[in-house]
């Protein structure tokens, strides 16, 4: 490394002093290339898919799939299989023979019943006014208790006294009467018990939607499914609720998570910057996608997502859920020349201390002007020419 930088010095004292004639071309554009993107970064970035789920068993019981072993892929809402089948399709059919029996059977059992209710209460409300009208009677004309020689009763209350106590709670009677009576003679009653009877058989069926969604297996989004589960064709499969059964995996679009942690990187413009990562087929290039909170060594980080698609998404699956290292670049407007810091830096470090990488640009490529500053490079264009 001593010998590659004495070398290195060398040369630039060399060229440095032909810098300094008139007219004469820089022999240093034909050391460094020129390219149209520039790194700006290095960082381990995180690689998830889309969308990622794990179907666990909602209940316990006899476990059956379809398609048992391997990988292979699935539509949105394609069946895999279920636990307890049998057992659930006979609950299916009690169901359907009870929401039957509901409609012939059950309301018109309820309207039959109001009207058995309303008959009763009618003939309860003609009874009590009978017994109502016997006691006025006696209340009327005194000398037909009076004949009756009744004495106090056992509240030592007159005759007179009791029986208008018993005229009270036989008036009260009554009025309670009349209001059920005209609540039977109206259709409003019969309208809220068969909202009852409806409402419970909707909540019943609601609980039997919760158990269908439990019991049949399907796949939630279009994806690639991948059986966790140890399943054996030639016996009976048990399982309990709560035990992983797939790994649904939508793999048409794949991320990667660039924690931010130079602010320089939020003033590059978001259509000019891309992540390379490497894959199974080689470095793969993903877009700016969005920007987002994710945890990074503890803590929450502003991060930038990029995206691949088609065959680059295929190729990043075995990264999926770990950390690979990332290389942010930047896109340039044209083709500029690079030049690494560390030659500049090495020609002239007090000129680098004072006056920045400009002084070295002007000093070592007099006619460049800075365009950008990367990890390693600063791409430099040339200055216009005076005229």
């Amino acid at each position: 490394m001593r010998t590659y930088l004495f070398l290195t010095l060398n040369i630039v004292l060399l060229l440095g002093s032909s810098l300094r004639v008139e007219g004469q071309k820089n022999p240093l554009e034909s050391m460094f290339p020129n390219a149209k993107r520039i790194l700006v970064g290095e960082l381990p970035v995180s690689v998830v898919p889309l969308r990622e789920e794990v179907v666990k068993a909602g209940v316990s019981g006899e476990i059956v799939l379809h398609n048992p072993a391997g990988k292979y892929a699935v539509k949105a809402g394609q069946d895999l299989g279920g636990i307890d089948l049998e057992k659930f399709r006979v609950q299916e059919k009690l169901l359907e023979i009870e929401e039957a029996l509901l409609v012939e059977l059950k309301k018109p059992q309820e309207a039959l019943l109001r009207a058995s209710e309303k008959t009763q209460l009618e003939e309860k409300l003609a009874k009590l006014n009978a017994e109502i009208a016997i006691l006025e009677k006696f209340m009327a004309d005194p000398q037909i208790y009076s004949k009756l020689n009744l004495g106090k009763d056992e509240l030592n209350r007159t005759p007179e006294e009791s029986m208008a106590v018993t005229q009270a709670e036989l008036n009260k009677t009554k009025e309670m009467l009349s209001e059920m009576l005209e609540l039977h003679r109206t259709d409003r009653l019969e309208k809220l018990k068969v909202s009852e009877i409806d409402l419970k058989f909707k909540s019943q069926k609601l609980q039997f939607e919760d158990r269908k969604r439990e019991v049949f297996l399907s796949a939630p989004f279009a994806g690639e499914v991948e059986v966790l589960y140890p399943y054996f064709s030639d016996r009976s499969n048990f399982v309990s609720a709560g035990t992983e059964l797939f790994r649904i995996t939508d793999k048409s679009m794949v991320f990667a998570d660039l924690p931010v942690l130079d602010s320089d990187w939020r003033l590059l413009p978001k259509d000019s910057i891309h992540l390379e990562v490497n894959s199974a087929k080689g470095p793969v290039r993903g877009r700016y996608h969005s920007r987002t909170q994710v945890s990074w060594q503890g803590q929450s980080k502003l991060c930038y997502r990029f995206s691949f698609k088609g065959e680059d998404s295929e190729a990043l699956e075995p990264m999926f859920g770990g950390s690979v290292p990332g290389r942010l670049f930047c896109e340039l407007e044209e083709e500029r020349r690079m030049v690494p810091k560390f030659f500049l830096i090495t020609f002239n470090p007090e000129l680098f201390r004072e006056g920045g990488w400009p002084a070295l640009i002007d000093r070592m490529m007099p006619g460049y002007l800075l365009d950008r500053v990367g990890l390693n490079h600063l791409a430099l264009k040339q200055k216009p020419k005076q005229e």
